[in-house]
């Protein structure tokens, strides 16, 4: 199992892609017994969560690709807002929190595939 080394240490971590087509770069790490998670959001944009995937409210950012390779984040702000009939606040993250999402939105990228490059795949392996 891979290893990563943090302030605490060196931590276990198990990370995989989950999916097929606009959820093709959905990626899930679990570090001893949380669950971190970027999901696509966008053709350009990803959300980190606290949690495991669709646990929206739990959401600490979105990451956009700006298209020349750098990264910009939009941090929630801690302000209680209403989710499915209830009141949640953003969770905050830790500073280990912030570069295992910096970490996985440069090393899997941000933003789903569109559909359009599949199929004109797909057509062309028959044509």
């Amino acid at each position: 199992m891979p290893t990563a080394r943090t302030w605490g240490g060196y931590q276990e971590y198990n990370a995989y892609r989950r999916g097929v087509f606009k959820r093709s770069y959905r990626v899930v790490v679990e570090i001893d017994d949380r669950v971190l998670t970027l999901e696509p959001k966008s053709v350009e944009a990803s959300r980190f969560l606290n949690g495991g995937p669709g646990e929206i409210d739990k959401s600490f950012c979105r990451f956009f690709s700006r298209g020349n390779g750098s990264l910009c984040v939009d941090w929630k702000t801690p302000a209680t807002t209403e989710v499915l009939g209830r009141a949640t606040e953003p969770p905050q993250p830790t500073a280990e929190d912030a570069l295992i999402g910096f970490a996985l939105a440069a090393a899997f990228g941000v933003g789903s595939l569109s559909a359009v490059p599949f199929i004109l795949e797909f057509i062309g392996a028959f044509g």
